[in-house]
């Protein structure tokens, strides 16, 4: 459940960055937070994974 979550969501964000790039315009610096805050994001989501994963075994 929670990795369809990611991977649709991943997938609404690489259209957003399509459509942006349709307009003509790069990805800004005003959207690199975001992009940073989203990795972040990520990386605390597979971590968190692992650590269920180990105290189960």
């Amino acid at each position: 459940m929670d990795r369809k979550i990611v991977k649709l969501w991943i997938r609404t964000k690489i259209s957003d960055s399509e459509v942006l790039r349709r307009q003509g315009s790069e990805i800004s610096w005003g959207s690199f937070p975001f992009l940073l805050f989203s990795l972040a994001f990520f990386l605390v989501f597979c971590t968190e994974k692992k650590r269920k994963r180990e105290s189960r075994e």
